[in-house]
């Protein structure tokens, strides 16, 4: 039998795809001074620790056509690969995220591949949310698949769809080419620096 190496090759993508979105966090540092520090392998995959508020970013390169409300509450086999590790979902994992904080909490996913209509609500704009629709339908589907789950801090299915946001990012490059913007802008607006060529930001990032 030929040696299979794809689930090595898959994992080395996504770790890599996970330390490029923490980079991009980090090039926004240099233009949202309310950032204090990007923690990585912290809490969540990545951790946005701003002035205010932290937000806990679970990055997912998963191969799916789409990404489906059911997503979030599927728990991780457990050893005998027939029962399920309780709480082991990706929603139950994010709401139980740094139980003892004291600031406002806010959750992220993101993914290579896109969401579907179950999923839309959480593409909008967090402050953009009023009036639309898909809140409700959302929170109850969430509740009912995990039986009313609140996390020891007490985060609620309801706190968690409200603080939550889901970001897409179809290519590494796409990620790279925001994360040089920020460089270029910020040499710029805070320093005065503007960098020769593109290929010098390039190289900082």
């Amino acid at each position: 039998m030929e040696p299979n190496d794809s689930g090595g090759v898959a994992a080395k993508h996504g770790f890599i795809f996970q330390d490029c979105i923490a980079a991009y966090y980090v090039t926004q540092m240099l233009r949202d001074k309310t950032i204090q520090r990007i923690r990585c392998e912290v809490t969540d995959d990545i951790d946005v620790v701003c002035d205010d508020f932290v937000e806990f970013v679970q990055v997912k390169t998963t191969t799916k056509a789409h990404w489906a409300k059911s997503d979030l509450v599927v728990l991780t086999p457990g050893a005998g690969k027939i029962k399920k590790i309780p709480c082991s979902s990706i929603l139950h994992k994010s709401m139980q995220s740094e139980p003892t904080l004291t600031l406002t909490r806010k959750f992220r996913i993101v993914t290579e591949h896109p969401v579907n209509v179950t999923l839309e609500y959480l593409l909008i704009n967090r402050d953009e949310r009023e009036a639309k629709r898909g809140r409700e339908d959302l929170i109850d589907y969430l509740n009912l698949k995990t039986a009313n789950f609140i996390a020891p801090s007490g985060v609620s299915v309801a706190a968690w769809v409200d603080g939550a946001s889901w970001e897409v990012f179809r290519t590494m490059r796409e990620i790279e080419l925001l994360g040089i913007r920020n460089i270029r802008l910020a040499a710029g607006d805070l320093h005065g620096v503007l960098l020769s060529t593109e290929a010098s930001a390039e190289d900082i990032w």
